[in-house]
């Protein structure tokens, strides 16, 4: 929220009253819209900051799943040629 609105810290927002004692109606009006604004744009860096999250854990899952079936694969073909070279050699 820094960035956004430092205003709207949760170790400044006790500090706003005694600030703002003395603002005018219209004052606290175009501050609520600026507050207002301010948590609409945090909520879409959020959403944002989520949705590439999610999608950095799915390609990490996927890539994880990969590995581990390349490994179980490599162990099945070390396991069918080491029986066909017992076979081939009986």
């Amino acid at each position: 929220m820094q960035p956004i609105e430092p205003e709207l810290l949760p170790e400044v927002i006790p500090t706003l009253k005694e600030k703002y004692k003395n603002e005018t109606p219209e004052q606290a009006k175009a501050r609520s819209a600026r507050y207002k604004k301010a948590f609409a744009a945090y909520d879409a860096q959020y959403a944002e900051y989520m949705s590439t999250l999610h999608q950095q854990v799915h390609a990490y899952k996927r890539d994880a799943m990969a590995s581990a079936e390349e490994q179980d694969r490599k162990k099945d073909t070390d396991a069918m040629n080491a029986l066909e070279s017992s076979i081939s050699s009986l």
